[in-house]
């Protein structure tokens, strides 16, 4: 009987008639009797093109050949549309009745008579591929597409060669729904996860900012005399009105870049002109090590600037006392003292007046001492 949908996908392997179970067509064409009284479904990969059709008033006029017919098990049926005998059936759509039968009988005669999973198997496997196919496109980073792709194909291609060795009938739709459901939760937590580094990085230099060093400081032992040091241009304003914003930024990523390889330590840019850095060496190292990294000047859009810098350490040595030691840090040294660090090349050195040292409070966003406190 069609279903609901007015396709027939299941077959009876016998009916009740008056009282008394009586065997189908198909059943007692193939002599298997296997199914019992219980539906099955043909093997409708079997090509109905290839089920021979003879004329059956040329069977009775004696134009077919005996040998055309001989072992064979006939059906008689008629085809006509004008009879109404037909249905719709999977792969093939409307065919007449007797084909049907034909198909049924042909499944039976060939074991191919197929029965379902069930549905904890179907559920099982929608699991499965759930948890394999997420855990695999969230490993393959930006191979993720050929992942889901080769899933996907896992997913189509699977109940296809299973139905090919054994007579079950895999549903697809389940699978087919975990894979998608996969793929989106994928995708989701790829999408969380680049939200989130791009919240780690300045918009403008693409430089690691002040949350990404709070994060940092969270994943430390700060009991092994970390040295936070902080290092700010002076008088950016000019330098600015001079190279432009883009020029700043180009100019923040060249020390930036200068600091990380003479430092061989991540640098963080936690203001727009400031950077900062830890490190576990002594203060005095650490800080001629990065002051000398101004005195030469920097190439900035076919312009040469120099640039002057004020710098601040807190130790991190004392957990408690972090974010106040950040705060309360001051540069103690004299101007004579940065005299490598020449004066920006945006303004006129001898009409500059010496810079007074600076502190760190002045440097370091509030947000990320109380991060270091906690």
């Amino acid at each position: 009987m069609p279903e609901i949908d007015g396709v027939v996908r299941q077959f009876p392997a016998a009916t009740m008639i008056g009282g008394r179970i009586q065997p189908s067509m198909a059943t007692l064409l193939s002599d298997n009797g296997e199914m019992g009284d219980r539906e099955f479904i043909p093997d409708w990969s079997i090509n109905v093109k290839q089920i021979r059709r003879l004329s059956f008033i040329d069977v009775l006029n004696g134009k077919v050949p005996a040998s055309a017919i001989r072992g064979k098990r006939l059906i008689v049926g008629a085809t006509a549309i004008e009879l109404g005998d037909r249905y719709t059936i999977p792969r093939f759509g409307p065919v007449p009745g007797v084909v049907v039968q034909a198909l049924a009988a042909d499944s039976l005669i060939q074991h191919r008579a197929l029965s379902r999973l069930g549905a904890l198997p179907d559920v099982g496997f929608a699991a499965f591929i759930i948890l394999a196919l997420g855990a695999v496109i969230r490993s393959a980073g930006a191979r993720s597409f050929v992942a889901a792709a080769a899933g996907l194909f896992a997913v189509l291609a699977g109940p296809v060669a299973a139905q090919a060795y054994w007579p079950v009938s895999v549903d697809a739709a389940g699978p087919l729904v975990a894979c998608l459901v996969a793929v989106t939760a994928a995708l989701a937590v790829e999408v969380r996860k680049v939200r989130k580094m791009q919240l780690l990085r300045d918009p403008a230099t693409g430089l690691p900012n002040v949350e990404a060093l709070a994060a940092r400081l969270s994943e430390l032992d700060r009991s092994k005399g970390l040295v936070l040091t902080g290092i700010g241009i002076d008088r950016p304003e000019v330098i600015r009105s001079v190279i432009g914003n883009t020029g700043m930024d180009c100019l923040m990523k060249a020390a930036c870049a200068r600091l990380e390889r003479a430092l061989q330590t991540p640098v963080y840019l936690i203001a727009p002109e400031t950077l900062a850095w830890l490190s576990a060496e002594t203060e005095k190292e650490h800080v001629e090590r990065a002051e000398s990294q101004f005195c030469n000047a920097f190439e900035i859009s076919g312009q040469s600037v120099d640039v002057r810098c004020t710098m601040g350490v807190a130790s991190a040595a004392v957990r408690q006392r972090f974010a106040a030691s950040a705060v309360e840090a001051s540069i103690p040294a004299a101007p004579s003292r940065r005299s490598g660090a020449a004066s920006t090349a945006a303004g006129n050195p001898r009409n500059q007046r010496p810079r007074s040292p600076v502190p760190m409070a002045s440097r370091i966003p509030p947000s990320t001492a109380n991060t270091m406190a906690q």
